[in-house]
């Protein structure tokens, strides 16, 4: 599944946890698009490739993992077991209040 937000698409993997009453949701902060530059002396129709985020804030950042809970005292516990994986560079607890773009992440 993808969220789109203003006519572009980030990917979105979801999980609800009814075990433990959580919703994971896990968003690209990265969709790329390709679109016709502006013709120029030396070549016409040329086209590239434009980057764009979810946070703008947070360019740095690949992904964003939304966790909803009604523990918020696990999130630390959460946190240190993502950041134990091998293939996680980083992963830290933010709060979207924080965040000039937090209405990009309500969904």
């Amino acid at each position: 599944m993808d969220l789109s937000f203003n006519g572009l698409d980030f990917p979105i993997f979801e999980w609800n946890d009814t075990l433990y009453d959580r919703y994971y949701a896990l968003v690209a902060n990265v969709a790329k698009k390709e679109q016709t530059l502006q013709p120029t002396d030396l070549f016409s129709e040329v086209s590239g490739e434009r980057t764009h985020y979810l946070v703008k804030e947070r360019k740095l950042f690949d992904y964003f993992l939304k966790i909803e809970s009604e523990d918020q005292s696990v999130l630390p516990t959460l946190v240190a077991a993502l950041n134990s994986i091998d293939k996680v560079a980083t992963a830290q607890q933010m709060e979207a209040n924080s965040l000039k773009s937090k209405k990009n992440l309500i969904f």
